[in-house]
């Protein structure tokens, strides 16, 4: 990841995927990682919503490719703060708009605009709410007690408590009446199948597709290129 150059971060990657895809290893982790990686260049560049798009993608294809890999933590919590950054840019461009309306009548929203976004905002918010839940419940698995080390299991609000019984430190003991033993109720087909697809499809969708390309447009170092996109 160039830091100082998003551009070059993202030619970077899709010349990775390329050469994967060319050396007919698409099916492979290192494909899967180069995925993510393009999901964080679109990130860094404050596409947020290519990011999500492409992070929830790579999360499909990392549970196909193995439900049980490690890989399912960092997407489920790219996917997360994609949801949770697009919500708080959508929730901007939503204050904004209502202080326009304080200058001038005619600026104000149409009402039904107003409820698209909020409606919006709070699928995105409940979105990175069930992803961080898929995360927590992958780290804290048994057989990834690797991620996890010496440290105190976690950070934020998925800080899991140490408890101490005689003696012994149990923070990461896999209770049988632990919710993480539900770690794979996230995974049922209708969570990523075409309930989620057909969400995509609503008004306010199209609204924030429309806002993005006016106000981040095209970047003056790609133009006259042909971007990588998330395949149909």
């Amino acid at each position: 990841m160039n830091l100082d150059d998003p551009d070059a971060t993202r030619r970077r990657i899709e010349e990775d995927l390329d050469r994967l895809a060319s050396d007919e290893k698409k099916d492979t982790t290192a494909y899967l990682h180069s995925l993510l990686n393009l999901a964080l260049s679109h990130y860094q560049r404050g596409d947020f919503i290519s990011a999500r798009d492409m992070a929830d993608y790579t999360h499909q294809k990392a549970l196909v490719h193995n439900s049980k890999s490690s890989l399912i933590y960092f997407t489920a919590t790219t996917c997360a703060h994609c949801a949770e950054a697009l919500a708080k840019e959508y929730e901007a461009h939503l204050q904004r708009k209502d202080e326009q309306s304080h200058v001038s009548a005619t600026l104000t929203p149409e009402p039904s605009v107003v409820f698209s976004a909020r409606r919006a905002i709070k699928k995105l918010r409940a979105d990175a709410e069930r992803y961080r839940g898929i995360a927590h419940r992958v780290y804290h698995r048994p057989d990834m007690a690797f991620m996890r080390g010496s440290g105190g299991g976690g950070s934020g609000r998925w800080r899991s408590s140490a408890r101490h019984a005689e003696g012994r430190d149990t923070r990461h003991t896999w209770a049988d009446d632990s919710s993480n033993n539900g770690v794979d109720e996230d995974y049922i087909p209708h969570m990523y199948g075409p309930r989620w697809q057909d969400r995509r499809k609503r008004p306010e969708h199209a609204e924030m597709k429309h806002y993005y390309k006016h106000q981040c447009g095209t970047s003056p170092s790609s133009r006259g290129k042909t971007q990588w996109n998330v395949p149909k």
